[in-house]
């Protein structure tokens, strides 16, 4: 007697495991929580596109005021108040006394070179914002010649080989400064006009 081979029952649905797993049932009230986060990740993409320069300024521009506001709110008598944000400048500056402007007999809250460089990247930073759709990226070798020279000037002093001296950590910082906006700012620039339109479309279909 011939054996017959049992067919598999064709009414039978098929269940796919990652249908099961990644489709499960959901309250409105997580649909309505997860559609709430992602919007609001896309409106913080378009608001980072369309404010990053004006965030990066402000940085600099920050730093560069608080380095002269702390030594002459400490001559004022506000130490309580300046020390803290003393204290904070170091995470950007390593506050070296030897390497600092002094106001009044008070240091200042970041050394010659960071001076230089907050000030240069803030000003700097202006001008591309007024001009900013005609500067186009250093090359990376381009901006290794400005860094050079104040890799040359700190790392020779780290070693002993000779002291720098305050007017080269201005020039040399005020160089580097300028270099970090030519090479970075158009690039930051193009990159944040891709993430503002990308958010930009994402929030239309919302």
């Amino acid at each position: 007697m011939p054996i017959e081979s049992k067919k598999p029952n064709q009414s039978i649905k098929q269940l796919d495991p990652l249908a099961l797993a990644f489709e499960p049932e959901v309250s409105p009230w997580r649909k309505a929580l997860s559609g709430q986060i992602v919007q609001s990740f896309l409106v913080f993409c378009r608001f980072a596109g369309r404010y990053w320069l004006w965030l990066l300024n402000g940085i600099s521009l920050f730093f560069f005021m608080v380095a002269f506001a702390v030594p002459l709110v400490q001559g004022a008598g506000g130490d309580w108040l300046a020390r803290p944000v003393f204290d904070f400048c170091h995470l950007v500056c390593v506050q070296d006394p030897n390497h600092s402007f002094y106001i009044g007999g008070h240091q200042m809250a970041v050394c010659e070179r960071c001076l230089a460089i907050y000030a240069a990247m803030g000003l700097v930073g202006l001008v591309f914002q007024l001009t900013r759709y005609r500067w186009r990226p250093l090359k990376f070798w381009q901006y290794g010649l400005f860094a050079l020279p104040m890799a040359l000037d700190g790392f020779s002093q780290l070693f002993g080989w000779r002291e720098s001296v305050w007017e080269l950590r201005l020039l040399t910082g005020g160089l580097f400064g300028f270099g970090t906006v030519w090479y970075m700012y158009p690039q930051i620039e193009a990159w944040m006009n891709r993430l503002k339109s990308w958010a930009g479309c994402e929030l239309a279909r919302t």
